[in-house]
């Protein structure tokens, strides 16, 4: 799920109109500008100039924050951005730009504290809802993502990513009816529109249209080639029609964009299971237990294919943990299996 990402630069007035403050003013500008045109460290000199004019100005340090919070320096942006609300604690942009950095420090409630505090702080800042909107998605709550991705509507109705994720948000609610009318508005207001395809093609896969969902997620995929769930969503529905080459060269194509992908490494390893690829099989599980120590699918699966392969005591270790874990499907399948082993 995606989480907050967008950042608030301003330029504005200086506190008051005296001639230090207007000199505070034009260094600041001058920095906004210079930042905007990817002169990075020319904007920082006009940013700290501003400031050694007025330690407080709370525009240039909320600046200066978000420009290092783009370099990654997140703890010296949050004392920034800190500085600036202690200085005007109604700046809605110094507190979305807080969250975003107290959530690249881990700081999942400070995060969200910021982002309530930036949302509330000003109703009409689309971006504050939207970030508040994915974090709460995150954190998977999914009624609040609505609220937030509603109030941010209201102020921008035609902006289509706000519109794509109000459709996940109702999506993950199970209001699929609600969800699609979301995606088709999108796709009216922008039919080259990737996400709005994919997450499209990923509701109806959940109500077994796979023809549909099969064509709305290959047009989500000729937008964005490199969308890796469109892809995998693409191949579940490949999967559910029988179509087990075209499902393992999906997730072939995702793990080459992505080799960290677990899931798709240990479904592709099951269908070379099914194929008598035994060696694939066992190796792509193998690797998928090194990224997921704990993953039982994948445990149990290398274990039939250890079987297979003739290698019965490796086998039978792997199937005996199963049968003696704590999830019942597996464990049930484990001593299945271990039951029509010779000499057990």
């Amino acid at each position: 799920m995606d989480q907050p990402q967008e950042m608030l630069l301003e330029a504005g007035p200086a506190p008051a109109a005296q001639p230090s403050e207007s000199a505070a003013l034009e260094h600041n500008n001058r920095g906004a500008r210079l930042h905007l045109a990817g002169e990075i460290e020319a904007a920082i000199v006009e940013y700290q100039a501003a400031l050694q004019i007025d330690p407080n100005y709370a525009t240039a340090l909320n600046n200066l924050g978000f420009l290092l919070s783009q370099r990654g320096q997140w703890a010296e942006a949050v004392n920034l951005l800190e500085s600036a609300l202690r200085a005007d604690p109604r700046r809605s942009m110094a507190w979305t730009n807080l969250g975003n950095a107290r959530l690249a420090l881990g700081d999942v409630a400070a995060a969200l504290e910021a982002h309530e505090r930036a949302a509330h702080s000003d109703p009409n800042n689309v971006v504050a809802w939207d970030n508040l909107g994915r974090l709460l998605l995150s954190l998977n709550r999914p009624a609040a993502a609505e609220l937030a991705f509603r109030s941010a509507l209201a102020a921008a109705p035609t902006q289509v990513d706000l519109i794509v994720r109000l459709g996940t948000a109702l999506a993950v609610q199970q209001r699929s009816n609600e969800a699609l009318a979301c995606f088709n508005r999108a796709l009216e207001l922008d039919p080259r529109h990737a996400a709005a395809w994919g997450q499209l093609g990923a509701v109806l896969f959940m109500r077994q249209d796979l023809g549909s969902a099969a064509e709305a997620l290959v047009r989500a995929l000729q937008f964005n080639p490199r969308d890796v769930t469109a892809r995998r969503h693409l191949a579940l529905v490949y999967l559910a029609r029988g179509k087990n080459d075209e499902a393992a060269a999906a997730f072939e194509e995702n793990l080459a964009i992505n080799p960290n992908a677990t899931a798709d490494r240990i479904d592709l390893a099951i269908l070379w299971l099914a194929k008598g690829r035994l060696a694939d099989a066992a190796r792509g599980l193998a690797e998928a237990l090194t990224a997921e120590p704990e993953n039982t699918r994948a445990e149990f699966h290398l274990g039939l294919a250890w079987l297979q392969m003739g290698e019965v005591a490796a086998g039978q270790t792997i199937l005996d943990k199963i049968a003696c874990g704590p999830h019942p499907k597996y464990a049930g399948m484990a001593r299945q299996i271990l039951q029509q082993q010779p000499n057990l």
